[in-house]
């Protein structure tokens, strides 16, 4: 398994991630797409807490992002034993199974 669009995230860095051009116009086009849904969406959105999870239920809880941190933090709010399956920008190309940590 290759992915070669992963390929162009293992040189970048914080200063070289993108250009100041591709910046401008994602702030232009964020602002013009929230006045949009500001304008379309009738009711309020809110975030809610996770519910209370049943004992004795099962549940299957994904949570997709680049820091291991983030992913961390959200499987240590759960109060339960959770399997937390973790592959790399290396795994995601060359390998199709995930790690289970």
């Amino acid at each position: 398994m290759f992915n070669t669009d992963l390929k162009r995230y293992e040189t970048v860095d914080v200063n070289n991630f993108t250009s100041d051009i591709e910046i401008k116009l994602c702030r232009m086009v964020n602002k013009s797409w929230w006045n949009i849904l500001r304008l379309s969406i009738q009711k309020k959105v809110t975030v809610e807490q996770y519910p209370d999870l049943d004992k004795n239920k099962t549940y299957i809880l994904c949570v997709n992002h680049s820091f291991d941190e983030d992913i961390l933090s959200a499987i240590y709010n759960v109060d339960r034993n959770v399997y937390m399956f973790h592959g790399g920008t290396h795994q995601m190309e060359h390998n199709p199974v995930f790690y289970a940590l």
